[in-house]
């Protein structure tokens, strides 16, 4: 699990892989915003995303929860592709919207 108190957290990289798919791991920004830069993998296998302020991920996203869930208190912005490959709830509980900027693959999990 990572979890930063207070403030912004800022992630940078060519690929980011967080969580190893092998049990719950959690992310959680309690009062600030999220911004990772780069192709970013969330591997949290039943884990969840929690900020208390935005998210934003440039790049490539794959988001892989296994019914694990990603809810800001702000706006979630995916500038890049994103591949959900399993069941994930995405939620923000204030007044920001979720905006998929690219395209958006669902690994046959949605029935057109």
């Amino acid at each position: 699990s990572l979890t930063k108190g207070v403030n912004n957290l800022a992630l940078s990289g060519t690929n980011l892989l967080l969580g190893d798919g092998a049990g719950v791991d959690n992310i959680t920004v309690t009062t600030g915003s999220l911004t990772m830069t780069g192709n970013t993998t969330l591997n949290l296998i039943g884990g969840n995303v929690t900020t208390g302020g935005s998210l934003a991920i440039n790049g490539t996203t794959t988001l892989d929860l296994n019914g694990g869930n990603i809810e800001t208190g702000g706006g979630q912005t995916y500038q890049g592709a994103v591949n959900l490959l399993s069941d994930a709830t995405l939620t923000s509980t204030g007044s920001g919207d979720i905006h998929f900027e690219g395209a958006l693959s669902t690994a046959g999990l949605i029935s057109p």
